[in-house]
């Protein structure tokens, strides 16, 4: 099948030479595009299931050592599926160990809540001092006699009394 396929391609090539001399190439195209698409091709599953033989043999005594048949197929899948498999573990490794507190922004559940918390703490402690504050400068504000915010209202029912 190779040397028919040799024969048709330097064949081929001749009469490409022919026909550009003569400048008809619609005619070649027309004549010989189903010739060429007729070829049988190989289909890559074909190729892909063709059987070879792994075989190790000791150097010295041409012992055979091991010998396995194979497929580029086979191959594939096995390679592919080890990859796979090693990414699995890969996976399983990050997210039920402790190896994932290495990853950023990837904490553990038990710090989060902890942060939240002491987020909370921090706000109702800022609100107690800021209270705390304004309590101290009411009391100065008293003693120093600089009474801002009087209640007219309260004024005028302690002068009536009188």
């Amino acid at each position: 099948m190779e040397t028919q396929k040799y024969f048709i391609t330097l064949n081929f090539k001749a009469q490409v030479r022919e026909i550009k001399n003569t400048f008809a190439y619609s005619d070649f195209i027309s004549k010989y595009w189903n010739q060429i698409m007729t070829q049988p091709k190989k289909k890559l599953i074909h190729k892909l299931k063709n059987k070879f033989r792994l075989v190790i043999i000791n150097d010295v005594t041409f012992e055979e050592k091991f010998s396995y048949s194979l497929t580029p197929m086979n191959v594939f899948i096995g390679f592919s599926s080890f990859l796979v498999f090693f990414a699995a573990i890969i996976i399983m490794l990050i997210v039920f160990t402790p190896v994932r507190e290495f990853i950023p922004g990837y904490t553990d559940s038990g710090m989060k809540r902890d942060v939240s918390k002491l987020i909370l703490q921090t706000d109702s402690l800022e609100k107690a001092l800021y209270e705390k504050d304004a309590y101290y400068k009411n009391i100065l504000n008293v003693l120093n006699d600089r009474v801002e915010n009087r209640d007219t209202a309260v004024l005028e029912v302690n002068t009536t009394k009188k």
